[in-house]
């Protein structure tokens, strides 16, 4: 859906009225032509899938939804007596139990 000077409308509905206004820049790799009573736009690039690892991100949205900024999740770690117990990066809901796991002796676990 997007804003038109008729109201709101579907994307396809708006490219019919926009054919002409349709800039394809040289090098960008899009490419555009009239099909029927539409357009059609098409690009060469390549698109590589990544090999990384796929990690979650914290995004952040401005007043119209666009994404202004992105970081990665912290982690929350508990250790007990300098030992890590448990860690949670947030990507995921998750349920940490502490609970009579421990005892507690006099300020220490």
């Amino acid at each position: 859906m997007v804003k038109h000077t008729t109201g709101v409308r579907r994307l396809d509905d708006v490219l019919r009225f926009k054919i002409e206004e349709v800039v394809t820049p040289a090098g960008s790799g899009l490419s555009s032509y009239k099909l029927d009573n539409g357009v059609v736009i098409t690009h060469s690039n390549s698109i590589d899938p990544s090999v990384d690892e796929l990690k979650p991100k914290l995004l952040k949205y401005d007043s119209r939804g666009h994404i202004v900024e992105t970081s990665d999740f912290g982690k929350l770690k508990i250790s007990v007596n300098s030992a890590p117990y448990v860690q949670y990066d947030g990507s995921s809901s998750a349920l940490l139990k502490l609970g009579d796991d421990f005892m507690d002796s006099d300020g220490c676990i």
